[in-house]
């Protein structure tokens, strides 16, 4: 007790330990608070994607397109035994588990590169992925067509680190979208457009989304004057994906329905056999056959997941638009 009253009776000392109580509280707060502020799932309707199929490849991410008669999923590998951030093009039969099995693979168009998205314009596959060279501060496009590639161009370089990217066409050209840390909480969508496939891109910081939360793994679509944002939110178990949607990129409206569920129960993923399933995240969609085909991710955000396969038997444009009917 003698000690305890002589370091408190000591300026210097009792200021230091007043201090480091204060700080120890706040960010006792701040934990507390961050944990209680996480929602539950249970609070929004479940997810109406089922029966999904694993494909059995640790892929992050992987955008089916159809280029002329040839349908091809442009897969970015990131950390795996077969390769390290690279984008690859997986040529299948049809978007189907068997078709998936039976990919033959073609072109590696970006080394270094990763988190791709693409887009056919004009019968050109344009590719869009963040250059690891520079640290993901910059993205490169690399465009196919007849067959033969054009250079690689850089079509946006900043000071920050831009953690995925997504584009979508729309009635006066595209709209792009960036993930970032340096705006809001990590991580806040940040929107551009541009008139032209070639353009550089622009981004409009007045146009933004998630800033007050945790948002990630963003996938863009343009229906019939929405703008459909698919985005990972942090759960108190988990993470699982959401759908938003807006006429202007400014003001969106959040659906009450899960878009991407996890299953916890799930356990083991490529590479990691140990691995608790506890994320659903990085969709990417495309119609086929009157039907909506979705590839995205299950696993775990730190270790890794497993490319899935799911379907709706409604076309695209009617099945965003079912998040809303049922609300």
């Amino acid at each position: 007790m003698k000690l305890i009253r002589n370091l408190l009776y000591n300026k210097k000392t009792s200021l230091l330990v007043f201090t480091l109580i204060t700080l120890t509280s706040f960010f006792s707060i701040i934990y507390v608070n961050s944990k209680e502020s996480l929602p539950e799932r249970e609070a929004f309707k479940n997810s109406p994607i089922h029966n999904t199929k694993y494909l059995g490849t640790n892929i992050v991410e992987a955008h089916p397109v159809i280029l002329t008669n040839d349908k091809i999923i442009v897969e970015s590998w990131r950390n795996s035994p077969d390769a390290k951030h690279e984008i690859k093009l997986a040529h299948i039969s049809d978007f189907s588990e068997k078709g998936y099995e039976n990919r033959k693979y073609s072109e590696t168009p970006l080394n270094h590169h990763s988190l791709a998205t693409a887009i056919v314009v004009n019968e050109a596959l344009c590719i869009f992925a963040e250059n690891e060279e520079t640290e993901r501060t910059s993205i490169d496009r690399a465009s196919l067509k007849d067959g033969n590639w054009d250079n690689i161009q850089t079509v946006y370089e900043n000071e920050n680190k831009i953690f995925n990217v997504s584009i979508t066409k729309d009635d006066e050209g595209y709209v792009i979208l960036k993930e970032v840390s340096n705006i809001g909480v990590p991580f806040t969508m940040v929107f551009g457009k541009i008139s032209n496939i070639m353009d550089q891109w622009t981004f409009n910081d007045k146009t933004v989304y998630g800033v007050d939360k945790y948002t990630g793994g963003p996938s863009l679509l343009y229906s019939e004057g929405w703008y459909y944002l698919f985005y990972l939110e942090r759960f108190a178990d988990g993470y699982a994906t959401r759908i938003a949607r807006s006429r202007d990129l400014m003001e969106f409206e959040e659906s009450r329905q899960l878009f991407l569920d996890f299953d916890n129960s799930v356990v083991g993923m490529p590479g990691h056999p140990d691995i608790v399933e506890q994320n659903a995240s990085d969709p990417e969609m495309i119609e086929e056959n009157g039907k909506s085909v979705l590839f995205y991710t299950r696993g775990n955000q730190r270790y890794g997941g497993s490319l899935s396969l799911a379907y709706s038997d409604l076309p695209l444009e009617k099945f965003v638009l079912s998040f809303w009917e049922k609300d």
